[in-house]
């Protein structure tokens, strides 16, 4: 059995789905390391029927989030450039 290489809009395709799995990768990275090392009370921290409301406050900083989608975005660049690249073989 040969492998028959993949056509341009199979590769686009690809690269469309590995970008969407980085961005929610990252999403769920992002969320975890800053909500999941604390204890979650809810609605049910405050009393009812009162005007006080819960707020989540950020741990990590702006600069570590940053890193992260740039970190990303570089392994989806240089994939995207692999995988996009024109196979000379193919004749």
């Amino acid at each position: 059995m040969t492998r028959r290489p993949l056509n341009q809009a199979q590769r686009v395709v690809i690269v469309v789905a590995l970008g969407l799995g980085a961005f929610f990768f990252g999403q769920w990275l992002i969320e975890t390391w800053e909500f999941g090392s604390r204890p979650f009370t809810g609605w049910v921290g405050y009393a009812p029927l009162s005007n006080s409301t819960f707020t989540q406050t950020r741990i990590l900083n702006p600069w570590v989030i940053l890193l992260v989608w740039l970190v990303l975005i570089t392994a989806w660049t240089f994939a995207s450039l692999v995988i996009l690249r024109r196979d000379d073989r193919a004749v």
